[in-house]
């Protein structure tokens, strides 16, 4: 899972929005399967799920504590390294989507340009298109 968030990261045509998507992305998933693990669901875990399913002897409760414990960690992980206060993509959704509201983030000329580009029937057709 990790080794294809990586990938997924690594190409060349990446932005740094693309990649704070998959890093939110990924960090929403792991609080998912936290709580999953807590109902007893590991059906993101095909493997272990298997050997759960087939293994009558195994210990759930302290398996279900290891993976919570692994997951929580990793979510602590990532927090530390992509903090949720150093997202590009906060304040920047304009750059997405110039078509959106502004706010009174931008400073004047930039805030014109945007207005400009904004106002154009045709770019915002395109930009809809897509």
């Amino acid at each position: 899972m990790l080794n294809e968030l990586n990938r997924s990261m690594q190409s060349r045509m990446g932005t740094n929005f693309a990649t704070a998507n998959k890093i939110d992305g990924f960090k929403r998933k792991l609080a998912a399967w936290k709580h999953r693990v807590s109902r007893d669901c590991y059906d993101m875990f095909p493997n272990l799920s298997e050997i759960i399913n087939c293994e009558s002897g195994l210990d759930a409760t302290s398996l279900a504590n290891i993976i919570t414990e692994h997951l929580k960690s990793l979510a602590e992980r990532f927090e530390f390294y992509f903090p949720k206060e150093q997202d590009p993509r906060e304040g920047n959704g304009w750059i997405c989507n110039p078509f959106l509201q502004l706010k009174d983030e931008l400073n004047v000329n930039l805030e014109d340009k945007l207005l400009g580009l904004a106002g154009d029937q045709g770019l915002k057709n395109i930009f809809t298109a897509k």
